[in-house]
């Protein structure tokens, strides 16, 4: 919480699975308590995960942690659509509602999308809980339905960032559209690293761990829990870093413990999971930079040691027509379809006169910042963890 409330950003948001209360009303109550530093004074944004839709159908979310949907003309709870800074922002219920085209959700996103003053917000994030491009034996391909119904739409409007959890590591990817790199596709990130009971993705998965080898669409990928900020600098400009703040290690004196399922961990065992804080733990010490060298225990992933993630992200309208400045209610159509020579992120920083900043954080955890620039931008490179 410290590390994130150091970063000063000013919107949050949260990528599902917010609290694992799994209806426990004393588990929300612990997790507010838990986020009050943080949320008390962010503005903050969620869309649900199936920890929220599966064990009371998403109650205790939509009344504790209620979404600006009627504001967005949304027909349920759990879409929203939001305007912050350089960002449009449209939250989704993914893999949790019916997603093909006519349905309530893909006419929701379309109406959406047709809406975007390219002038106004030229940035467009699209968050939702079960990734489509996730490298993890760990709910593979859970979301393969949403993006055989919605990835051309979103290729078509030119989204910019899709924003998931539910993997519970952290991976970027490249610019991507089916599955291959396109430098007018959309960068995935899954932050589903935001620390729980359950340990990291390297634990589940049949085998468990990362696929290999690791897809050509995959930049980046660690088994392991950290925050993530996304500093929008102007139209065409935005600088993403994902920190690592522990290393997970498995507990080799863990025994299972047999518990009444009337209680939260007998309900939790029940399903199949692990009991809280026993399987796994953190030392608080081995993970950020600057401290021990360390990997999740496990993680087979070839960035396994880095401590962070830094890239910066770059749109290029003139390239890509799909994410051209256009008035609302028209569409453009990406000149590039297939695997280009050139990609739109580059690892490098960038600084100028900074005015307003905007920012937002996942529980997963995504923290998002945007700062407009003036002048020109100065590309230096990143030092990375």
């Amino acid at each position: 919480m410290s590390k994130m409330l150091d970063l000063e950003p000013d919107l949050l948001v949260t990528v599902g699975d917010l609290s694992y209360a799994d209806g426990w009303a004393e588990r929300w109550d612990i997790f507010g308590m838990m986020m009050e530093p943080l949320m008390s004074s962010r503005y903050h944004l969620a869309v649900v995960g199936n920890h929220e839709i599966i064990q009371n159908n998403g109650v205790d979310f939509i009344h504790r942690y209620p979404m600006p949907f009627r504001q967005s003309g949304a027909p349920g709870p759990y879409m929203f659509a939001y305007e912050s800074g350089l960002l449009y922002l449209i939250g989704l219920p993914g893999s949790y509602a019916p997603t093909a085209k006519g349905s309530l959700q893909w006419s929701f996103a379309e109406e959406k999308l047709m809406e975007v003053d390219r002038e106004r917000t030229p940035w467009v994030v699209v968050v939702f809980h079960t990734p489509w491009y996730n490298s993890n034996n760990a709910h593979f391909g859970e979301g393969m339905k949403h993006q055989w119904d919605m990835e051309e739409l979103f290729y078509q409007h030119g989204v910019d960032l899709v924003f998931n959890g539910h993997v519970h590591s952290y991976e970027r990817s490249f610019p991507v559209y089916n599955h291959s790199r396109n430098e007018c596709g959309t960068t995935h990130i899954v932050v589903g690293d935001g620390g729980n009971y359950e340990g990291t993705a390297i634990y589940e998965g049949h085998p468990p761990g990362w696929r290999t080898p690791q897809p050509s669409w995959s930049a980046f990928r660690e088994a392991s829990y950290g925050p993530g900020l996304l500093t929008v600098f102007n139209s065409t400009h935005a600088e993403w870093r994902w920190h690592r703040v522990a290393c997970v290690f498995e507990n080799k004196a863990h025994r299972a413990v047999n518990w009444t399922k009337f209680t939260y961990e007998g309900a939790r065992q029940s399903l199949g999971r692990t009991r809280p804080m026993s399987a796994f733990y953190w030392d608080g010490v081995s993970g950020p930079a600057g401290g021990p060298e360390c990997a999740t225990e496990g993680d087979n992933a070839e960035q396994a040691y880095e401590a962070s993630d830094v890239v910066m992200l770059v749109r290029d309208p003139q390239r890509c027509p799909n994410k051209s400045f256009r008035q609302p209610g028209t569409m453009a159509t990406a000149a590039s379809t297939g695997a280009p020579v050139w990609f739109t992120e580059a690892p490098v920083w960038s600084t100028a006169a900074a005015a307003s900043v905007v920012a937002a954080v996942g529980m997963a955890l995504v923290l998002v910042q945007s700062r407009r620039c003036n002048g020109a931008l100065q590309q230096q490179p990143l030092l990375s963890g």
